[in-house]
């Protein structure tokens, strides 16, 4: 499988990374796949043969957290009726991932500094004190430094965290990976769905290559949801006309013919300007930049385009 630089430079880092024990802070947009990099940290990592717990901040109401992931007592509080074993117990021996980790309140976030400095915690209502190893993965799509402004964050936690730190690219940065990973959670999505698989059209292909992605891999993973759903079922290609219409707009016009097929079952003349005005489409994208935006910008600022002039 081809790699894009971007997340070639970011696989390598986190090889280099799972064979340490050290706590890993993930840094990245919503929908960049840091979930599944914990995944990938974890299954390198010496700890591969124990367990990985995953636990989003964000989703869990404040008032329970603390419980979730440090457990509590019999009677501890309204509700408590038995003893719970808490998430970082139940990770014992391998590796906890902590989601959006900005989330956390302050006094939950003291009591994390403390279980990182010394490996030791108590539950919610208790006074034993308890030891468990394990390593910690925490993620975020903010930026903490804001946060720690803000006075929502502490800064000698996000010390203690961002020893190790690594951003995650977003798929807008690495536009060479979008054919593979659209093939690839067609795949899923089908094999989820039990609808057929298909192929992916070259005028969707360009589209996708041209879209930001603002929500990354998780908006990718929708819209080949989408398309797979709503496709005809000619069994052909998906073509860009199934797409959601921000994002068949970044499709050069030329490629969405509306007759369908393939370039080879275009009339020579015609294929002719299919190739050439995807040709320059393309090379946009190699520099992140559709050929539609890049003349947007260009007129906005009146500069004329020195490669392909005021046309």
């Amino acid at each position: 499988m081809k790699l894009s630089l971007a997340l070639a430079l970011t696989l390598a880092k986190l090889r280099r990374l799972a064979r340490t024990d050290q706590e890993i802070l993930l840094v990245g947009e919503s929908g960049v796949g840091k979930e599944v990099l914990a995944e990938v940290i974890h299954a390198w990592s010496p700890r591969a043969a124990g367990p990985l717990v995953k636990v989003n901040c964000a989703a869990i109401p404040e008032t329970l957290l603390e419980s979730e992931l440090f457990g509590h007592e019999k009677g501890s509080f309204t509700g408590a009726v038995a003893q719970r074993i808490g998430r970082f117990e139940t990770a014992n021996g391998g590796t906890i991932f902590l989601d959006e980790i900005a989330d956390m309140s302050k006094p939950l976030q003291a009591k994390l500094l403390r279980f990182l400095e010394d490996g030791t915690f108590t539950r919610v209502g208790g006074t034993q004190e308890l030891r468990v190893n394990v390593r910690l993965i925490a993620a975020t799509n903010r930026d903490i430094t804001k946060s720690i402004a803000g006075g929502d964050f502490r800064e000698d936690l996000f010390h203690r965290l961002n020893v190790v730190s690594l951003r995650i690219p977003g798929l807008s940065e690495r536009r060479e990976d979008i054919p593979e990973l659209a093939a690839h959670l067609l795949a899923r999505v089908a094999d989820a769905t039990g609808l057929p698989s298909r192929t992916i059209g070259e005028d969707t292909l360009a589209a996708l290559q041209g879209h930001d992605w603002p929500g990354n891999v998780r908006q990718l993973r929708n819209v080949i949801e989408r398309l797979l759903i709503l496709a005809p079922a000619d069994g052909g290609p998906i073509r860009a006309d199934v797409l959601p219409n921000d994002v068949s707009e970044d499709a050069p016009s030329v490629l969405r013919w509306e007759k369908g097929g393939e370039i080879m079952q275009l009339p020579l003349r015609d294929a002719r300007e299919v190739f050439e005005r995807g040709w320059r489409h393309e090379r946009q994208l190699f520099v992140g930049v559709t050929f539609q935006k890049r003349k947007q910008r260009l007129r906005h600022h009146q500069v004329a385009d020195p490669i392909w002039g005021d046309d």
